[in-house]
């Protein structure tokens, strides 16, 4: 057996009359007081409550209190009750570790990355054309003074002087300096490179919003003015 809780009949043919039409109940014609549902409109219709913990005084809606008594807050002691608290939360089903009014998850997590490097190893030589490098000889343009190499000399000029070809002049000798081409250095071996720390300071906390895609919408609870008393089961 079904026990509604409606508004006065004098209200109801007042809208008809205004209208042309009966006024629809908020969550269904057979929602029942304390439902939950969701509006798209920026309100809650008539005959709910905005799911947004608000407090209501005992006598405002006793059947209301009778079935979710102080769960969601209020005291018997001020004789009030709240209703549930939906801003920004999603409803879930109980469980035998969740209970009915259970609060629990946020909406940002303090993460921290921990500074961190990475190994990385690098081999010039193991890729299909290897690699090289061209470096630039250049030689003086100035006569040779000298046969036999010193630390520093440049190749100079071959300048016959006896029985010697002298090839080198010291740097300080250098005078006009000209490109010679053809030389080239290849790069073989292998290594392993030098990576900064990667991640944040090791003291420092992030926040990092877990929130999943969503979309907001106006969450009511059906009052008793707005639907069917539930019966509970035998």
């Amino acid at each position: 057996m079904h026990f509604r809780m409606t508004l006065p009949a004098a209200a109801f043919a007042a809208v008809a009359v205004l209208t042309g039409t009966s006024p629809a109940q908020a969550c269904g014609v057979d929602a029942y007081i304390g439902q939950i549902c969701y509006f798209a409109g920026s309100f809650c219709p008539q005959g709910t409550y905005p799911a947004t913990g608000g407090t209501l005084q005992n006598y405002q809606d006793q059947a209301l209190l009778s079935l979710i008594s102080t769960l969601y807050g209020g005291s018997q002691s001020s004789s009030t009750f709240m209703v549930p608290n939906l801003a920004g939360r999603l409803g879930v089903g109980t469980s035998p570790t969740l209970t009915i009014a259970t609060k629990r998850g946020q909406m940002t997590s303090n993460v921290n990355l921990i500074q961190h490097t990475h190994t990385a190893t690098y081999n010039p030589a193991g890729g299909t054309t290897p690699l090289q490098i061209n470096a630039t000889v250049k030689a003086s343009q100035s006569n040779g003074t000298h046969t036999d190499a010193a630390a520093g000399d440049l190749l100079a000029v071959a300048n016959y002087n006896g029985a010697a070809w002298p090839h080198y002049a010291p740097a300080t000798a250098a005078g006009t300096m000209v490109t010679l081409a053809g030389a080239s250095a290849p790069i073989t071996g292998s290594g392993t490179p030098t990576l900064a720390a990667t991640g944040s300071d090791p003291t420092q906390l992030t926040a990092l919003s877990i929130v999943p895609a969503e979309l907001t919408l106006t969450a009511c609870i059906v009052g008793y003015s707005g639907g069917v008393y539930p019966m509970r089961p035998n």
